[in-house]
């Protein structure tokens, strides 16, 4: 049975081997299919990348700016694939160091679109200084 009806898209930074399974899980029960946006790790990350086998995954192309408690990122051509695929909903990597998906909430919201918003929570040295945690952030 298919629980959601409609074209699924999900954004990460980069696609770890680990978590195919789960996104490959996730395509089945997506009716109109998911397609995967992610780029690469820096090298010294040494995270193994993965390939899915249900969901389309399209590279995007990370500009990995600073370095330690002040890195960003951003990825290029986020807005191209949105347009592209033209999902009914969109899971992005909910971290304030990647400054692209504010774009792309916006995008969504602006065609009446849901955005869903996940992550593991906010680096320790930045809780107390006013940060949000994932939980938190909302996008509007």
């Amino acid at each position: 049975m298919k629980l959601f009806k409609g074209k699924l898209a999900l954004q990460q930074r980069v696609l770890p081997s680990y978590r195919v399974p789960f996104f490959d899980l996730l395509a089945s029960h997506c009716e109109n299919g998911m397609t995967l946006f992610a780029g690469q790790a820096r090298s010294e990350e040494m995270i193994v990348s993965g390939s899915t086998q249900l969901a389309e995954h399209v590279e995007a192309r990370n500009i990995h700016l600073l370095n330690g408690k002040f890195y960003l990122c951003y990825q290029t051509g986020f807005i191209n694939w949105l347009e592209k695929s033209n999902p009914d909903a969109l899971i992005v990597e909910a971290n304030p160091r990647y400054l692209s998906t504010p774009f792309a909430a916006k995008w969504m919201h602006k065609r009446a679109k849901k955005v869903i918003g996940w992550g593991l929570g906010i680096p320790f040295s930045l809780k107390g200084r006013g940060v949000k945690g994932e939980g938190q952030k909302k996008f509007r």
